[in-house]
């Protein structure tokens, strides 16, 4: 599936220079095309007298004051016209506004960057993003390597798990060109699952898991690729493994059977955008279905199905 549209969420702001420039590299290396996000918070307090509004709270104006920063950002950074299909400037919730938006823009990819402090803030624009997308976003944290270097892909093994494996190796692949960035996928085994299985030792099921996760990478195209498994809380793990490993891209669904649910408060998913110290790719469920039926179509389309037939072969024939 080859990304066409990335669309990238701006404040405006020279701090959120860094996630425009990191929309842009991954725009040039896809050979896509970037479409700009911004919205303008209501700047009115309900109890405020229809009278008494100030200039600068009306949209119109809010609009054109956003656009004059908005040429300003893309002068800054330099961009190009052939490398933006577009912008939008719209007022309203920036959660739900930004991704009605990047549907609107028929987008790829989704561009967000964490809060302009250390991490996502619980309720927070970025939050909100990943909790209604259903396009895969990608959190840019700090300054991001672009194509990264070390990437980290957890999986539950559960089939969406596999399409979203599967994708983050697609858009490695896009994104990295002809540098091979080192992968590591990454399975958790539970507490629940060790305790589902007590006639195993705990060496027994770690080999269970590693010859499990083995079946589970080749079926998703990612055999070859570098594995590990650890026993804990998933979300635990998966952020110390980032940590050790210094991963500075981690890739997982926001669904699942082993906790990788939607993206909602509480969540694997939003726990590891949260506390990730590198850039999060969350591939949602939404995605991660088309995905699969593409790959089925795929496979029907590039196939020699010549030979079937749906005659059935009597006895006297097999004589």
């Amino acid at each position: 599936m080859r990304m066409e549209t990335i669309a990238v969420a701006t404040s405006l702001t020279p701090e959120s220079d860094r996630v425009v420039r990191a929309a842009l590299e991954v725009t040039h290396a896809a050979e896509a095309r970037m479409q700009l996000i911004h919205v303008v918070r209501p700047a009115l307090a309900s109890f405020v007298p229809v009278g008494d509004l100030p200039p600068e709270a009306e949209p119109e104006r809010q609009r054109e004051d956003a656009g004059r920063a908005l040429r300003e950002q893309m002068l800054r950074l330099g961009l190009e016209r052939r490398d933006v299909a577009g912008w939008t400037i719209s007022v309203g919730r920036p959660g739900a506004a930004i991704v009605r938006a990047a549907r609107r823009a028929r987008a790829d990819l989704l561009v967000i960057g964490a809060a302009e402090g250390q991490q996502v803030t619980l309720g927070g624009v970025a939050e909100a993003v990943l909790r209604e997308s259903p396009i895969p976003v990608l959190l840019v944290r700090g300054e991001p390597s672009m194509p990264p270097q070390r990437v980290l892909l957890p999986v539950d093994l559960s089939p969406l798990s596999g399409d979203a494996l599967r994708f983050g190796r697609t858009w490695i692949d896009q994104v990295a060109g002809a540098s091979r960035p080192e992968c590591r996928v990454l399975f958790v085994l539970s507490d629940e699952q060790r305790l589902a299985a007590p006639q195993f030792t705990a060496a027994q099921l770690e080999r269970l898991a590693c010859a499990e996760l083995a079946r589970f990478a080749a079926g998703a195209d990612a055999e070859g690729i570098d594995r590990e498994v650890r026993a804990g809380e998933a979300r635990d793990e998966i952020l110390a493994a980032a940590r050790a490993w210094q991963a500075d891209l981690v890739v997982l669904g926001s669904h699942g059977v082993g906790g990788y649910r939607r993206c909602a408060p509480g969540g694997v998913a939003a726990a590891v955008a949260r506390g990730a110290g590198c850039s999060v790719l969350v591939v949602p469920p939404e995605h991660a279905a088309r995905l699969e039926a593409e790959v089925e179509r795929d496979i029907l389309e590039s196939g020699d199905w010549s030979w079937v037939t749906d005659e059935v072969e009597t006895p006297s024939e097999r004589r």
